[in-house]
């Protein structure tokens, strides 16, 4: 529960199915808390102090994590410091990015999504001015209506988005694949990612992207360290961009690609 008032109220409910005749008035009894001041804050009419918001976690014998979703809920809404309310969100938005699950994809899932414009439309639903249609997203990428579509029917079968009247909605996952296994789907997914970069050398701006490269001397045995900090740092710039898309001041407004390749130059080493 990510909401003070979801947590009181669905304790009061959880409360009432193992006793019937548990009460508002034996709740806020419980809680210390005056009927009237409860039932106000439960429909939304009355905020809750920093001070209050302790005394309640306290009283309802919350867990530490569920403590601090309380206590940051409360802080982020009815602080009088503004600098407490937009640190108390900011917490919550790292909360959200860092509570989302993952999703390993084999083979055989990351098979018919082995293409770029596959993560392209997915990361299209985090541009807010966009329809989340296919008409939204052909517009958005520069592809016929007819191919978002059948992107969209393909991600729909494998759970990933789900439909909403007339639109899409992006499930709130992560995707992976799995580290390190021998796949075809994975290697022509990778050329296409390295055609789709040499063509942005010659069609995008050097304002538009970066290019660097770092070619070193190493030793084969230091390989698996350089391969963990890679993975590490794409780790970390993904949430640092998955908290601008739950950060209601951020307004992503187009889809890039950040590919890193670590390959062999000489000749392979018979000793």
């Amino acid at each position: 529960m990510s909401d003070y008032v979801e947590l009181l109220s669905q304790t009061l409910i959880s409360r009432r199915a193992l006793n019937p005749s548990y009460s508002l008035r034996a709740y806020s009894r419980d809680l210390g808390m005056s009927p009237s001041r409860l039932s106000r804050i439960l429909r939304g009419q009355r905020g809750l102090s920093e001070a209050w918001a302790q005394k309640l976690a306290q009283r309802l014998g919350l867990a530490e994590r569920e403590r601090t979703v309380f206590l940051l809920s409360a802080l982020s809404q009815h602080s009088r410091a503004r600098s407490k309310r937009l640190e108390a969100q900011a917490l919550i938005r790292e909360q959200q990015v860092e509570t989302l699950p993952f999703r390993e994809l084999s083979e055989e899932e990351f098979s018919p999504l082995a293409s770029l414009e596959s993560f392209a439309l997915i990361e299209c639903f985090h541009l807010r001015r966009i329809p989340k249609s296919a008409r939204g997203f052909a517009k958005a990428m520069g592809i016929p209506e007819s191919r978002a579509q059948t992107l969209l029917d393909r991600l729909e079968r494998m759970g990933i988005v789900r439909r909403r009247g007339q639109g899409y909605l992006l499930d709130p996952i992560r995707l992976t694949t799995l580290d390190n296994i021998p796949s075809p789907s994975i290697r022509r997914f990778n050329q296409e990612v390295l055609a789709c970069a040499a063509a942005a050398i010659e069609q995008q701006s050097v304002d538009e992207r970066d290019f660097s490269t770092l070619t070193i001397a190493v030793s084969r045995n230091i390989l698996p360290e350089l391969k963990s900090k890679i993975a590490s740092f794409r780790r970390e710039l993904n949430r640092l961009v998955e908290r601008s898309y739950v950060d209601s001041t951020s307004n992503p407004d187009q889809v890039c690609t950040l590919a890193i390749q670590l390959f062999r130059v000489t000749k392979e080493s018979s000793t």
